[in-house]
């Protein structure tokens, strides 16, 4: 300490002893740089009092010629502030509460230093582990910093701006020494101190070249290269890749070949027509450093991460800003139609029709939300029975609102012709057009006129005229009985019409329902008379399980993609599905955590309700002439019994492994099932259909009903490697030099360079090195060695398990092994064996303990590459304690290695054990 610290300390010694003895505060705490024995010659003192009641009107003072600033806080604030250091969650589906803790970091750096003064003495007021959270807000918000200023260094260099890049490179040295002081557990106090913190950590600049920033794209046709994920030769080029998908990587350009495979596709970075904002999902601020294993890459705990926010499930409205867009559905004649089909959700709410929305409701509703973007679809009913003179206007009054960024118009089709077309092009020429149509002509026998007669002809008329027209669409699917176990000729069908570029598969989850919809005068049309007979006791024939749905969809993907009907039709939900496999984001509300509050639905008598899909009256918000503001929106939504009810449902995936994935789903299909007392079954058909477009990507040659049952989608993220295949061509080569390995054994038989439990980097080893078993955990040898020397396989990962019992508040680890396949075949015969291996061992291993099979990703650093896996794992089974399981542990893993063995005698063609039925 200097003298200019000395005598600063000496004077806020003296300051906060007459704080205290006065009674104007209950604690004097030190901030700053002075709190950590920084000052220099013109160096003010920080104070802050911790005062009960109101604030009093401190001011600065001047003691012995030093300036000492005093401010006032509660001790409510601060215990937030602790409270906000107490938890650490930073994931790329969810920054609210990263930027909610960004704009803290001022007051969290002031806390971070802060000493509390205590009889002569100055003591920390935060505990060690509440220092931890700091350093790990402090890195994450560092890193954000640092990506913005490599993005603008990289626009400035290619652009040729070296004055500009140049005060920018200086901006980012200083950024990223400030980030090693972070990581190094300082706080971040001004930049002019940054030398006297990285010299007292020792931290200096590293030289070695900066990564780039991962896509979490898919890499599998770079991996596997030997292999078309499609069948068939093609001449798919760059530039003819359909729009749903993300743009080529860098390097390739236009008009490159790309093969036209499923995996060429997929190995893209995030398309921004994808984000629910308009524009391209972010990539996470910073990625936790993965607690490594003895070889040198991420362990994979079967414990998964800590229960989510409910935020990063669903999001309030209040919740998100102006980059955050807001769905609003305009019911443009209410349920108004001129098709009565049997299955219509929209006539089941009986709500009146025959008004029409005007522009003076468009232009409020762009007043109301003039902060953040609007995405508009035109709805009904039948939207086109407003007629051409109220669209138009309609179109008009939306081109006026600078914040409308989208516009859709869902349609029958019935009524489109050349002059709605034209009309569209004058007003609206980016308006984008989606169609009804239920497959063939069987599928769609549940969409009929007032008279009964199918409408399917006239659709197939007007899908024909946009093609004339050179129009691209979107069509909506619903599945029933009449396409059930027909995917293949349902999505030929739909995609022979070249306008479709759009498949969007919803299910008629319609169980419930039991009584025909309500007529509006003495005589009933012919189709109500259709409908009260497709209305039996168990539910109207239209309806189908959530396993049929689950099924059909997977059952359409498959023939997507081994037809090659990926390369210019979207298939939804399966694309929301991959790009939140690959920790993407989708404009679907069903797999985003942008769900009912961000979904409005106006109708032509004024009221603003919720998703449309919600029940009606319980949907209902307020009317429009009574919202003045978003925040009167927010605030009649948080005081919705059915949205509590909804974010209630939501509340219980904050646990669950597939909630990144998933996304909580739907909440007004929740809602249904959920008082129908079957919401488990909604929750296994997520789950049902997530893994198996895990296993398409994986292994797209193989049929849905053979896919194997047991091996779960089971990611964890982040999960890289340095370089995967220097890795694996080192694995396979015993004359590649071996430099020795950095060995140390913790108490709780962790090996890793430093010999200590928690995250600390491990050296890279393989079978070839003199130190592989000395490398790898005693309690997890026999496994790896089953499947190395046994099956010939690539472990990159294992984990004896660790109990942590002398560490207080730490949890526990279970055994696991992660498995690289080489090659597609190796991946399919390494899966067909851990099926058959957990077949064999399921029924011997103690109760204690259950084995899970799961599939996986590793990516690769150096590459941007991403390898599927493969993932074995020993966890407690339900029930059981962490203890019991430890307990069973050795017997369970001699079962183990024993199936392993038996499984790996078995010819390599012998099919999966569990015949992929659930």
């Amino acid at each position: 300490m200097n003298p200019s610290s000395r005598l600063r300390r000496e004077i806020a010694d003296r300051v906060a002893q007459a704080l205290l003895a006065s009674g104007e505060a209950r604690e004097v705490w030190l901030e700053g740089a002075l709190a950590c024995g920084f000052a220099h010659a013109a160096s003010d003192i920080d104070l802050r009092g911790i005062v009960d009641g109101a604030p009093p009107a401190w001011e600065s003072r001047i003691v012995d010629g030093v300036r000492v600033d005093l401010q006032a806080t509660a001790p409510q604030r601060a215990e937030e502030l602790r409270h906000l250091l107490r938890s650490f969650d930073v994931r790329r589906d969810d920054l609210g509460s990263f930027r909610r803790v960004r704009a803290s970091m001022g007051d969290l750096m002031c806390l971070r230093t802060a000493l509390s003064y205590d009889s002569g003495r100055w003591d920390p007021v935060l505990d060690p582990g509440e220092r931890q959270g700091y350093r790990r807000w402090a890195v994450a918000d560092q890193a954000e910093v640092a990506a913005s200023l490599a993005e603008d260094l990289t626009g400035l260099v290619e652009d040729g701006l070296a004055e500009s890049a140049s005060v920018v490179c200086r901006k980012l040295e200083t950024c990223l020494t400030a980030l090693e002081c972070a990581a190094a557990g300082h706080p971040v106090l001004g930049d002019k101190w940054l030398p006297l913190l990285a010299g007292a950590s020792s931290v200096r600049r590293s030289t070695r070249p900066a990564r780039k920033r991962g896509s979490g794209s898919v890499r599998f046709s770079d991996a596997w290269p030997e292999r078309s994920w499609a069948a068939g030769p093609s001449t798919t080029r760059c530039r003819s890749l359909p729009t749903w998908l993300p743009p080529m990587p860098a390097g390739c350009p236009s008009g490159t070949p790309t093969g036209g495979s499923f995996a060429a596709a997929m190995s893209t970075s995030p398309s921004p027509a994808d984000s629910f904002s308009g524009g391209c999902p972010r990539s996470p601020p910073m990625a936790r450093r993965p607690r490594l294993s003895s070889s040198g890459v991420p362990l994979m705990p079967v414990t998964r991460t800590a229960p989510t926010d409910l935020e990063s499930l669903y999001a309030p409205l209040s919740s998100t800003g102006p980059d955050t867009a807001v769905s609003v559905i305009l019911k443009l004649r209410g349920e108004t139609c001129d098709i009565d089909c049997l299955y219509c959700f929209e006539k089941r709410k009986e709500s009146p029709g025959g008004a029409r929305i005007n522009a003076a409701q468009v232009h409020r509703l762009g007043s109301i939300f003039s902060g953040r973007p609007l995405s508009i679809e035109l709805h009904g009913g039948e939207p086109l029975t407003a007629g051409r003179e109220r669209i138009a206007e309609i179109l008009d009054a939306l081109a006026a609102q600078p914040n409308v960024i989208r516009v859709s118009l869902q349609t029958n089709g019935l009524q489109l012709d050349d002059a709605w077309l034209d009309l569209f092009e004058r007003h609206c020429p980016e308006l984008e057009i989606g169609l009804s149509l239920d497959g063939d002509a069987l599928g769609n026998s549940w969409r009929v006129g007032y008279d009964g007669r199918p409408t399917y002809p006239r659709v197939v008329e007007a899908l024909e005229l946009l093609g004339r027209r050179e129009r691209r669409v979107g069509v909506i699917c619903a599945v029933t009985p009449y396409v059930l176990g027909r995917a293949s000729e349902v999505m030929e069908h739909l995609a022979s019409f070249p306008a479709v570029t759009t498949v969007s598969l919803v299910p008629c989850f319609d169980a419930a329902v039991t009584r025909s919809t309500t007529v509006v005068g003495s005589r009933a049309p012919t189709s109500r008379a259709l409908q009260r007979r497709a209305i039996g006791p168990t539910g109207p024939a239209w309806a189908v399980t959530p396993r049929q749905y689950a099924d059909f969809v997977l059952e359409a993907a498959h023939h997507w993609v081994a037809d090659g009907l990926f390369r210019r039709v979207k298939l939804e939900p399966v694309v929301s599905v991959i790009r939140r496999l690959k920790g993407l984001q989708t404009r679907s509300c069903h797999f985003s955590h942008l769900k009912c509050d961000h979904v409005l639905t106006l109708y032509p008598d004024d009221r603003l309700g919720s998703c449309d899909e919600l029940p009606w009256p319980q949907a209902r918000l307020a009317a429009l002439g009574d919202v003045h503001a978003e925040a009167d929106v927010a605030g009649a939504q948080g005081g919705s019994p059915l949205l509590r009810q909804a974010r209630s449902l939501v509340t219980e995936c904050t646990t669950c492994d597939y909630r990144d994935t998933c996304g909580a789903g739907c909440p007004a299909v929740r809602l249904r099932f959920a008082a129908a007392g079957d919401e488990d079954a909604y929750c296994d058909h997520r789950k049902r259909l997530i893994d198996g477009v895990a296993a398409l990507l994986a292994q797209p040659d193989l049929p849905p009903p053979a896919s194997c049952s047991r091996l779960r989608w089971r990611p964890v993220r982040p999960n890289d490697m340095h370089h995967v295949a220097a890795f694996l061509a080192q694995w396979d080569d015993p004359t590649v030099p071996r430099t020795p390995a950095r060995l140390q054994v913790s108490a709780d038989g962790n090996i890793n360079t430093v010999g200590l439990p928690g995250v600390h980097e491990a050296d890279d080893l393989d079978p070839h090195h003199p130190q592989w078993y000395e490398g790898i955990e005693s309690g997890i040898r026999p496994v790896v060695d089953s499947l190395t020397s046994g099956w010939k396989a690539v472990t990159y990962d294992s984990c004896q398990g660790h109990a942590y019992a002398d560490l207080p508040g730490a949890e526990p680890r279970f055994l696991s092994v992660g498995i690289l396949p080489r090659d597609r075949a190796e991946y399919a015969r390494t899966a067909a064996r851990l099926c058959r291996a957990a077949s064999r061992a399921e029924s011997f291993l103690p109760g204690a303990c259950s084995l899970v099979l799961g599939r996986g990703e590793l990516a690769c650093r150096t590459t941007g590459r991403v390898y599927p896996t493969l993932d074995l794992s020993l966890v407690p089974a339900v029930g059981t304690t962490s203890a019991e399981y430890f307990e069973d542990l050795a017997q369970a893993v001699h079962v183990l290695t024993v199936a392993l063995a038996e499984a790996a005698s078995a010819p390599p063609s012998t099919p999966c054990a569990c015949g992929g039925d659930q």
